[in-house]
């Protein structure tokens, strides 16, 4: 094979020193664009679960710590190392630093991409294997592996699984030892290790010294069998073995997708969901050759052992997908699903002689698909944004509110904010998140950030702020002396609320309706009370951390008096 390879000029040592220094460029370009189309994200959804070290039990989502909370399962997985890695970068980085969470992702997913070239490069040569790897960095339709932290539990699964397999093709004790540790932790990180193990199984079968290393793969399933029949107490099963008549169209639409999104023909931009891929018949087309191409290399006899371990690893993963009924062209099972599928042509081309001219045409149709890959990373992170500043806004004022909110109140649930246009998918209710951020530090912004957001979250943050104070104007008698009180004069004009409170009142015939904004633009406060025939209301709200004044508005002729 390398004398093939080095007269094909793809496969020389000059060769896999350019392909080594192109492959560590794309890393660096790759992982910094990553880190950068991630700022501004924070925690969001199954985040927050970690953050408050909540476990579902009976239907309710409960706090719980030690081992409990470790073992318990989320959604159903395993996902013990995956919470091991939240606690550790909280006690290091705090509840404020998102960004090293994603930048413990963004390595899992480099370290995918170098396995692969490792891998292919000793199969089809340096060169050849660097376009694939080009692919990969830049796949921005699997973007929620990409730039939502959460997903590190399938990227560290995958990691840990490949390098598993690679070992073990060392054929001996130490190789297998080390694959055996990557394979529990590849399982303990999410389900897909338990596709390792299936893939394992292959690559051991089909060696030498097959029963004497069966221990490889007893000791990752056997420790998911305890876990398995301990967790069944949460009645969280994810998986219906009812489900197994899905598997063959979920690895047809797995394969029409993943085509699709390496040659970016699947569609991006406005009207399309950005969870999904959403399957084109071009992909399916695509996806088609390949299998036949695959089917013809097959025949032709003389197949490596590691097609047959990274196809089984691949169904394996397609059927656990099956299992859950769930969405085979999701975004976040593109990445895997595409990596896999790279083994696996790496490993059927084994030996192949590759020219430059097959190797610069397949870098051209890579590099053509990146744009519409960008777009739709792009497409994906907007409405994450969305949601991690939505619930920054709603944290920062439960920090402000945290000496006199309810326990009970969540902003997420509060109808007013809703209607705003806030409130989060997970909604943690205050005695929660407060306890969270005591032990790991708030994730809200600060009340200088909120200053800075969208008119719209600014108005989320005043409702929020208002439910979770509880703000009431309460009828009150009139002041002995006016003398004492500001008038709020025409429609529409503000006053400052004093910071003991005050009295407002319409001393007249005539009706006023009274606003209250506080971060929050003029003409989006929140409608307070309508006083009017000599009626007089008391307002009293305790002050914070925050230097920004609450303000009265009123549409009619009103008094602001000093209580």
């Amino acid at each position: 094979m390398r004398d093939e390879l080095r007269k094909s000029g793809v496969g020389s040592p000059r060769a896999e020193r350019v392909a080594w220094l192109l492959l560590g460029a794309g890393v660096l370009i790759s992982a910094s664009w990553l880190i950068f189309a991630g700022y501004g994200l924070s925690f969001a959804n199954d985040d927050l679960f970690y953050y408050a070290h909540f476990v579902t039990r009976d239907g309710a989502n409960v706090p719980t710590h030690g081992l409990e909370w470790f073992f318990a399962p989320a959604n159903g997985h395993l996902t013990v190392f995956g919470k091991l890695v939240y606690e550790a970068l909280f006690e290091v980085a705090g509840g404020g630093s998102y960004w090293a969470f994603q930048a413990f992702n963004v390595v899992g997913v480099m370290a995918c991409v170098v396995l692969f070239f490792a891998f292919a490069k000793r199969r089809v040569g340096p060169l050849p294997a660097l376009v694939p790897c080009l692919s990969l960095l830049f796949l921005g339709y699997g973007w929620e592996a990409l730039i939502w932290a959460f997903d590190m539990h399938t990227i560290y699964a995958l990691a840990f699984g490949l390098g598993a397999l690679l070992l073990l093709e060392r054929n001996d004790r130490r190789g297998d030892a080390g694959a055996c540790v990557l394979l529990v932790l590849s399982v303990g990180m999410i389900e897909l290790g338990l596709a390792f193990v299936f893939g394992a199984a292959v690559t051991i079968l089909l060696a030498p010294r097959r029963w004497s290393r069966v221990w490889v793969l007893l000791v990752p399933l056997v420790l998911y069998a305890i876990w398995w029949l301990w967790a069944r107490q949460f009645d969280q099963s994810s998986i219906a073995f009812s489900n197994i008549r899905l598997f063959p169209k979920t690895v047809t639409d797995a394969l029409a997708a993943i085509a699709g999104s390496v040659f970016g023909l699947n569609p991006t931009g406005a009207g399309v969901p950005q969870p999904i891929t959403e399957i084109t018949g071009w992909g399916a087309a695509i996806a088609a050759i390949a299998v036949v191409a695959l089917v013809y290399r097959v025949s032709r006899g003389k197949v490596p052992p590691e097609l047959w371990a990274f196809a089984a690893v691949a169904l394996g993963y397609w059927g656990l997908i099956a299992l859950g009924a769930r969405a085979a062209d999701s975004s976040r099972y593109i990445f895997a699903g595409t990596t896999l599928v790279f083994f696996v042509m790496a490993a059927a081309l084994r030996g192949s002689s590759i020219s430059w001219k097959v190797v610069a045409a397949a870098a051209c149709l890579v590099v053509v698909a990146i744009p519409a890959n960008v777009q739709k990373l792009y497409d994906g992170r907007l409405p994450q944004l969305g949601d991690g500043k939505n619930g920054r806004v709603e944290y920062a004022m439960l920090d402000l509110a945290r000496r006199h909110v309810r326990p009970g109140y969540a902003p997420g649930r509060n109808h007013l904010v809703g209607e705003a246009g806030g409130a989060t998918f997970t909604a943690l209710e205050a005695g929660d998140y407060l306890r969270a951020a005591a032990e790991y530090g708030p994730i809200g912004f600060s009340p200088q950030e909120v200053t800075e957001q969208s008119p719209t979250l600014r108005r989320i943050a005043d409702l929020s702020l208002i439910g979770a104070l509880e703000v009431k104007a309460v009828p009150t008698s009139p002041p002995a002396d006016l003398s004492r009180c500001r008038s709020l004069g025409s429609p529409g004009r503000e006053a400052s609320l004093p910071l003991r409170g005050a009295l407002v009142g319409v001393p007249g015939e005539g009706f006023a309706t009274i606003y209250l904004r506080r971060f929050a633009d003029p003409g989006e406060g929140y409608e307070l009370v309508r006083v009017g025939k000599g009626g007089w209301v008391s307002l009293r709200i305790p002050p914070d951390a925050s230097s920004v004044p609450w303000r009265l508005i009123a549409d009619g002729a009103a008094e602001v008096c000093a209580p």
